[in-house]
């Protein structure tokens, strides 16, 4: 970095962190801007996510491979495991 100096200063206010294409315009509110939509917030309920990472804690204390895949699958339905490093 000889001829310009470059400062890496991460995220500034509104940035992204990424991007992602959907279809389903369902789960998106308009916003004043046609061309800008925000996606709308996923709830959840905290009891059970606790007790869905209590479980898992508990599934990754032991020797079973699949029962921590298939317990991150219950919290993240989209998660594809890389069964190649099993």
């Amino acid at each position: 970095y000889t001829e310009i100096p470059i400062h890496f200063v991460g995220l500034r206010p509104g940035e992204k962190l990424f991007e992602e294409l959907s279809y389903d315009m369902d789960a998106f509110d308009r916003t004043t801007f046609d061309s800008i939509s925000v996606e709308k917030p996923v709830e959840y309920d905290v009891a059970k996510v606790e007790e869905a990472l209590k479980h898992l804690r508990t599934f990754a204390d032991g020797d079973d491979d699949q029962a921590v895949i298939n317990g991150i699958q219950g919290l993240v339905p989209e998660f594809v495991p890389d069964t190649a490093n099993l």
